[in-house]
């Protein structure tokens, strides 16, 4: 069965209102209001969250600001002809350099810096327009901490306070080293913040997985095999998929279909894999997948062509075909594939986006505890990140073509 194709903006939408919703019946089955933990009057208190929250501001300038260069000594010495000269040059690696220098060089966290832009792309993200990824944003960031801090976190603060009176403990607690005093209601936030920070930890494997499977995808278009992928591999399979059908010369609709279900058939590969927990087929079928769908455009204009065209379309194929076999062009593919997800830069990006997606949670939690439990002061550092973020993204972009064209 071929999987029904859903609304990005629509599929947004439907995840911010489940979780607003669950955060706001949750809060009430608590017995408490959720929105009256949002203290608009407190200004210090949102500054303190944004001060807690300025080292990520900083880090993520840093690491997406600079438009950074590949090092000299893990740039490939030439570049391969297979790549299509109507596409801009691409500066390309080495992959045998790249696997020589290992984790702890400073060439690969280098090489790193240039590919770790591949982290802002979110394909889902870019189909929804421009103007309304700053409501979505908006909204998004409000149902989270709504949910996240307004609801999980609250509520187990309170049950771990009410707790702590039943187990008899004074309304105030001396820390014995520093003579710190916690009443029991901040005891119980700060119980509550490691709890949730535990509950949240998931999130920042998800997000760890992603980043390095952004930077493996990056890694491997910057290889003469991920350059012929790109411009030549999908012509090559979407003659390879006319041959099955011999009516697509005679007929528009059949090209369309063919070139249809070639996407959608590496895109279920994909699907298949990422369930499966194997990154390198996940890589793989995703690579294969986004070549075609680049492609398919072109596949479409050049069946509504004349049909006097078609002859010179054929025999064009046929000597590409002649020049690279898709069956070696996909076992290179497979090979190098191998090598960009075991990768240094891989393993780097994995690592950093874990422990930035970590201290992200646990500093989201402190600044609540902090404030007293000030939703409105979680929700504003929360949304000026996320907002610097996506400008980011729009500043890097122009950036990263500028490169790609080195």
């Amino acid at each position: 069965m071929e999987a029904v194709p859903v609304d990005p903006l629509l599929g947004a939408l439907t995840a911010i209102g489940l979780s607003g919703t669950i955060a706001v019946v949750g809060s009430t089955l608590c017995g408490y209001q959720i929105f009256n933990t949002f203290k608009w009057d407190q200004a210090a208190d949102v500054l303190l969250a944004l001060q807690i929250s300025g080292v990520l501001v900083l880090l993520e300038a840093v690491l997406f600001l600079p438009s950074y260069s590949i090092p000299a000594s893990l740039t490939a010495t030439a570049t391969t002809s297979s790549s299509s000269s109507s596409q801009p040059q691409m500066q390309l690696v080495d992959m045998a350099a790249v696997k020589a220098a290992g984790v702890w060089s400073s060439d690969s966290w280098l090489l790193l810096l240039a590919l770790y832009r591949a982290v802002l792309r979110r394909p889902t993200v870019e189909q929804i327009p421009q103007q309304v990824r700053l409501g979505l944003l908006l909204a998004r960031e409000t149902s989270k901490e709504l949910l996240q801090r307004g609801f999980v976190l609250t509520a187990l603060a309170r049950w771990i306070t009410d707790r702590c009176y039943e187990a008899g403990l004074d309304d105030t607690l001396v820390l014995s080293p520093g003579g710190l005093e916690l009443s029991l209601t901040q005891v119980g936030l700060w119980g509550a913040s490691l709890v949730a920070t535990a509950l949240f930890a998931p999130a920042a494997f998800l997000a760890a997985e992603e980043a390095a499977e952004s930077v493996s995808g990056a890694l491997l278009l910057r290889t003469d095999v991920g350059q012929a992928v790109a411009a030549g591999s999908s012509s090559s399979s979407s003659s390879s998929s006319s041959s099955s059908s011999s009516s697509r010369k005679n007929s528009q609709a059949d090209a369309e279909n063919s070139s249809s279900s070639s996407s959608s058939s590496s895109r279920e590969a994909a699907a298949s894999a990422a369930a499966a927990g194997d990154r390198q087929q996940a890589t793989l079928a995703a690579l294969l997948g986004e070549a075609q769908d680049s492609s398919k455009q072109q596949q479409r204009q050049s069946a509504a062509a004349e049909p006097q065209s078609h002859d010179a379309s054929d025999s064009e194929s046929d000597s590409d075909d002649d020049k690279l076999d898709p069956l070696v062009l996909e076992y290179r593919l497979f090979k190098v594939t191998e090598e960009c997800v075991g990768s240094a830069p891989s393993r780097i990006a994995y690592g950093l986006t874990f422990s930035k997606e970590l201290a992200r949670i646990m500093l989201a939690n402190v600044g609540f505890v902090a404030t007293g439990g000030n939703l409105a002061a979680t929700w504003a550092a929360s949304l000026a990140l996320n907002g610097l973020l996506l400008l980011y993204g729009g500043l890097a972009a122009p950036g990263q073509r500028q490169q790609q064209q080195q």
